[in-house]
């Protein structure tokens, strides 16, 4: 490209985004989008239409760039240490490891199973207040919801919720252009809140794991051998809390705040509760509680004709490019119109963690909410944050038609009938089934996982391992095989799956006529090699004979509806399948993930030791183990184990 083809910046638009009444949704900015792809503002570069937004979200030339956003505002502190630290602001390997880690937490088979909780809940708020004809909406219905689902979640007493709810807002004040002047505010509540959940975290240690969202990432951490540091681990359950009560209480008040300008629509969704998930999907197009991303280019590199140095900072503004009538035809509010994806969530590496957690809550309540409470309108004086960066009322009073009163549960959260097995059936003994996955970032692990347990509940005997962990003869010696594979880059098979990959493309690879498969893939369409890894497998398994017994599924970011329904495909295609696998050892495909030991040197068992039973210095050659006892419980210590004492004095009288 030659230099008279290169844009001069100073003929952009110009927004400044720290002016307290910037609105991301104004007239300035949407006459900016018409002029230019993109302005310059006092923040960096700011990306404003569909096609460049959906686009550099993704761009390789870019990393994560909110971590700056405390420099950006020039502020220090605790939430600035906190923000600079925690999962969403790393990178490259160490974001992997974070994300791999905390995925079991966020598992969307969790999420799923919590929906009919969420819709109990749902109607015991409303029930407080369905017969006075008015409530303050944030107060009564958004905020304890909100709160509570993370309760919920983390298996806390919900009693605690008014002043987790209390910290989250005011950490909340962080994330709008008012940070600097609200430091005090903000770094009090962070400090509370991590001291919250240390003490936390040390009491769990005392009790036995449940199966909380909260006892999942600390089994977790205490399964992997890449195990979370103290700092890590508190700084995550930080992000969960924060980032969970926050963003789902402001875009619930959003979504009301839009269906009271739409009432037609609040009408049809009360009618039709089968739409709540387009509902939210729609909300979060038009009035997203994150108006914008930040990305930091790690790189020079001229995009669209604009030179962009390395360590610019650019604002991708979700909102802007979710309305921008070049992608949207109409852009107007429907819940029933077919849309392309919005930028709610963010996207690329740093896809919000929590979605499935934020997508579900949100579907019932919303659901519930059009169904019992009629025609709401605004009744006072309603309060919002700064229109730009994340947004969300701060009061909202509303008045509604008395009428509806009985709680209502949509079909998305009823229950599921449990299957009737007459007295005295058989159920046979369990099929064989493997479950294998190749993972980067710990997604398709966690949905492999899910798999074995749905399977392992219907009557199969199912195993999970990485694609990389089999050989070529152990494949084909299999009859029953499930995949589930994630895109790497663009279009690089994962970590997990090189080896394997290598092997079935290889010349020899072996003839696989005896074996059924079914197989996920999982990506995110916004980069053009979408399920690139999971398609070139699928075609290859079959080119070598392999028997396709429930067709391919190719799985966006936002994949828990479309994943779960190919499971119970693929489980019935396979329960059809006749035979069982060759006999033969299958290298090291375990039933079940192995569990590390509940104590180590992050978590050391806290009661007092007994003497130990034998002595190291006897411990021959051969000799397997010896046990050491505790007061309260006994375990093995093999051979070539290590064991660390950590002493403590008595606490007898001070010393002075």
């Amino acid at each position: 490209m030659i230099a008279d083809d290169l844009t001069d910046i100073v003929s952009l638009p110009i927004l400044d985004m720290s002016d307290p009444d910037f609105s991301i949704r104004s007239q300035q900015v949407n006459d900016a989008r018409e002029k230019s792809w993109c302005a310059w503002t006092n923040y960096g570069l700011a990306v404003l239409r569909y096609d460049e937004v959906h686009k550099l979200m993704r761009d390789a030339r870019l990393r994560q760039g909110s971590y700056a956003w405390p420099k950006l505002n020039g502020v220090s502190g605790h939430f600035a240490g906190w923000w600079e630290r925690m999962l969403l602001s790393q990178e490259g390997a160490n974001h992997a490891r974070l994300r791999r880690l905390a995925n079991p937490a966020f598992s969307p088979k969790l999420v799923i199973g919590l929906r009919s909780e969420f819709a109990k809940l749902a109607n015991e708020l409303i029930d407080q207040f369905i017969e006075k004809g008015a409530c303050e909406f944030m107060a009564d219905f958004a905020e304890p919801y909100a709160t509570r689902v993370i309760c919920m979640l983390l298996g806390l007493p919900h009693d605690k919720w008014r002043e987790l709810a209390d910290l989250a807002a005011d950490m909340g004040l962080a994330l709008g252009v008012t940070f600097k002047q609200d430091l005090e505010t903000v770094d009090a509540a962070t400090v509370k809140l991590f001291d919250y959940v240390m003490t936390l975290v040390d009491e769990l240690r005392q009790q036995d794991l449940g199966e909380d969202f909260l006892s999942m990432l600390v089994r977790t951490n205490m399964q992997s051998d890449e195990a979370l540091s103290e700092r890590e681990l508190y700084d995550l359950i930080m992000l969960a809390i924060f980032g969970g009560i926050d963003t789902t209480r402001n875009q619930i008040g959003l979504a009301m705040d839009v269906f009271m300008r739409h009432p037609e629509q609040w009408r049809l969704l009360g009618d039709n509760p089968e739409l709540g998930k387009s509902a939210v999907e729609e909300v979060m197009r038009v009035r997203p509680t994150i108006t914008w991303v930040t990305r930091e280019a790690v790189e020079d590199f001229v995009y669209q004709g604009l030179e962009i140095k390395c360590g610019t900072t650019i604002h991708l503004f979700g909102q802007s490019a979710a309305s921008d009538p070049r992608a949207f035809a109409d852009p107007s509010f429907d819940i029933t119109a077919e849309r392309k994806p919005h930028f709610g969530f963010g996207g690329g590496a740093h896809f919000c963690l929590g979605h499935f957690i934020a997508r579900g809550d949100m579907t019932e309540a919303l659901a519930i909410l059009a169904h019992r409470v009629r025609n709401p309108r605004i009744d006072g004086n309603a309060r919002f944050l700064p229109d730009s960066g994340n947004t969300g009322p701060i009061t909202l009073p509303i008045a509604f038609d008395k009428g509806e009163r009985k709680a209502f549960i949509p079909p998305s959260a009823e229950e599921p009938a449990k299957p009737v097995v007459a007295a005295g059936a058989e159920t046979g003994p369990a099929v064989s089934l493997t479950v294998l996955y190749g993972t980067q970032t710990g997604n398709a692990e966690q949905m492999a996982s899910d798999i074995a347990g749905i399977a392992r509940s219907r009557g199969f005997a199912p195993r999970i391992a990485p694609l990389d962990s089999i050989e070529m003869d152990e494949l084909a010696g299999l009859k029953r095989l499930l995949i589930v594979t994630s895109t790497y880059g663009q279009g690089e098979m994962p970590d997990t799956a090189r080896g394997f990959w290598e092997a079935l493309s290889g010349g020899d690879a072996p003839d696989l006529n005896g074996l059924s498969y079914s197989l996920m893939a999982m990506g995110d369409s916004g980069y053009e090699t979408f399920c690139a890894a999971g398609r070139d497998m699928d075609e290859r398994l079959q080119a070598l004979g392999a028997q396709a017994i429930e067709p391919r599924v190719d799985c966006d970011t936002n994949y828990a509806a479309t994943a779960f329904a190919w499971v119970d495909r693929a489980l019935a295609a396979a329960r059809a399948v006749e035979g069982e696998d060759a006999e033969m050892e299958l290298g090291d495909l375990p039933a079940e993930a192995a569990i590390r030991s509940k104590w180590n040197r992050r978590n050391p068992t806290r009661r007092a030791w007994r003497p130990i039973v034998g002595s190291p210095a006897r411990v021959r050659p051969g000799h397997a183990a010896y046990r050491v006892r505790t007061r309260r419980q006994r375990f093995a210590y093999e051979a070539g184990d290590c064991i660390g004492v950590i002493p403590q004095n008595d606490k007898g009288p001070s010393m002075r």
